[in-house]
């Protein structure tokens, strides 16, 4: 079985951080990302989206978000008290702009969501958004560039992702970037009011990840963990996720994250290298995003009407394919949403997207490169 994602970083990088790191790394780190801005680590980048809002004022605002993303942005938002104003996305997978310009005056924060890690027209959407509040949801784009900047440093502040997955694939942790502390007074405070997990619980996901790294990798995924998530696929956009534990990162995730920038762009240029493989051997797949943006190409999109034909030819070759987010307008009706945003309602209805990335060689690369053509799919 072919996972849809990377799920794991390799062994190695568990054991490697048990021996600490150098201060050097983490302020290279900090220089590469952001010269200027506050860094801080969470358990969760939910956590840091809800510390953000909850930090701005304690008058209800109005928050801007696609009503295409992850379940826990819009819980977020609840969690915050405040009220969401659900917008529409273009086939780029960025806000529809006009459908922005309608709404502006009905937000306080716009959260800019950079989907798969395909960044959003960030000067666009200033130039509309105005002096309002912006925060970058980068859960999908660590390291994604927009304007040859890395994305998170365009908007007043920034959430990044680094769960079971993502890009890096550690399996835990957030990161908030701050650009303009003076848009988030109370967020030190707030900050500094979340529990420190123990060394106890530190080293039982320690050693949960170390599992995970077997688990998540065949013969044990393609053999046994796919089989049970077929059984759970709805555990992903349930309900259950609309509560979740605030605290602040584990220490081991953030050197993971600082001390490994150089592997990190490797997966990237790794990412970009399958992809355009892949594209020239494909017609399907021609989604490179707006202008100006270097993506990570951390998840490659296609949208299909025959999203579930496509689905199906692949999973039975042994290539696990995901349907992201496609419940989310769904999701949203719970939550006030009313059917108005006609790219999303597409999008969740044609969304596939492909394995692709960097640790896949060219054998599995050309196997999926055949497939997607000889199921000629529109």
């Amino acid at each position: 079985m072919i996972p849809r994602v990377e799920y794991t970083l390799p062994l190695g990088f568990y054991f490697k951080i048990l021996f600490g790191s150098k201060k050097s790394d983490e302020e290279i780190f900090r220089r590469k990302l952001c010269d200027n801005c506050s860094v801080y680590y969470v358990n969760k980048a939910r956590t840091g989206l809800r510390l953000l809002l909850s930090s701005i004022s304690k008058k209800k605002l109005r928050i801007g978000v696609q009503a295409y993303t992850c379940n826990t942005v819009f819980q977020s938002i609840i969690n915050a008290g405040h009220e969401i104003v659900f917008l529409d996305i273009n086939e780029n997978f960025g806000l529809d702009l006009e459908f922005l310009l309608k709404k502006i005056k009905q937000i306080d924060v716009l959260i800019v969501t950079h989907v798969f890690g395909f960044p959003d027209n960030l000067v666009k959407i200033k130039e509309i958004a105005g002096q309002k509040i912006i925060i970058e949801d980068c859960s999908h784009a660590f390291m994604s560039r927009y304007n040859n900047m890395p994305v998170g440093t365009y908007g007043d502040a920034a959430i990044f992702s680094f769960g079971t997955g993502k890009l890096p694939p550690i399996g835990t942790g957030g990161m908030v970037l701050i650009n303009n502390n003076k848009k988030f007074p109370d967020f030190d405070f707030l900050f500094n009011s979340l529990p420190n997990e123990s060394l106890f619980s530190g080293f039982f996901l320690w050693l949960k990840l170390v599992i995970n790294v077997f688990l998540l990798h065949d013969p044990f995924y393609g053999r046994i963990v796919y089989k049970i998530k077929k059984h759970l696929q709805t555990k992903n956009d349930s309900k259950n996720k609309l509560v979740f534990h605030e605290s602040r990162g584990y220490k081991f995730c953030e050197r993971i994250i600082y001390s490994n920038y150089k592997y990190f762009e490797e997966i990237v240029r790794k990412n970009r290298l399958n992809y355009l493989f892949l594209k020239e051997k494909c017609k399907i797949l021609s989604f490179t995003g707006i202008i100006n943006t270097d993506p990570n190409f951390y998840i490659i999109p296609v949208l299909t009407n025959q999203r579930d034909y496509l689905h199906s030819i692949l999973t039975k070759n042994k290539i696990e394919t995901g349907r992201h987010f496609h419940n989310s307008a769904n999701q949203a009706k719970y939550l006030g949403y009313s059917n108005d945003c006609k790219g999303v309602e597409k999008i969740t209805k044609t969304i596939l997207t492909i394995p692709a990335y960097y640790s896949l060689n060219e054998k599995k690369l050309t196997k999926i490169a055949v497939l997607l053509n000889a199921t000629k799919i529109l």
